[in-house]
């Protein structure tokens, strides 16, 4: 799997805190840049590994994958659903998003969904889907963890 750049290791506090958060939700806005640089966003269902990567499966001909095929740097919000200022959490994400190619890898992503999304997967047609369309890689570069319920505005940040 690709890993995330460890030039500068994350503190392990804050890694867990992301990690049980990521663990928590399934869907994510992706940002990507259009052919003439303006932004565009779409929902995503995402898995991730323990260095912080996400996955996500997408047609090769959506609007985001072409746009990640010209130019890799893309943006990923996740929050929590919730209605209160005061217990609104989630990450604002910037990094790199990639086609998964390597069989290896396409394997353990499948195994990834496969846990985290048990209740679709078992329904034959998605099974299928799963298995024809391709998986697609983001890789964090620069992580923001906010938390109203800490403190209003409350955030840790890290730069991979």
């Amino acid at each position: 799997m690709s890993a995330t750049a460890t030039t500068n290791p994350i503190d392990p506090k804050l890694k867990t805190k992301i990690l049980d958060f990521l663990a928590t939700w399934k869907t994510g806005s992706l940002a990507t840049l259009t052919e003439n640089g303006a932004p565009q966003s779409c929902n995503i269902m995402y898995v991730h590994d323990q260095d912080l990567n996400l996955y996500f499966v997408s047609g090769t001909q959506s609007a985001h994958s072409q746009a990640v095929e010209r130019d890799p740097r893309s943006a990923i919000t996740i929050y929590a659903h919730v209605n209160s200022a005061l217990k609104n959490h989630g990450l604002q994400i910037q990094g790199t998003t990639r086609l998964v190619s390597d069989e290896e890898e396409y394997k353990t992503v499948l195994n990834l969904y496969a846990k985290k999304m048990a209740q679709p997967l078992v329904r034959p047609i998605i099974k299928q889907l799963m298995k024809t369309q391709p998986f697609y890689a983001f890789t964090p570069t620069w992580i923001r963890f906010c938390d109203s319920r800490v403190k209003f505005g409350f955030k840790e940040e890290h730069t991979f």
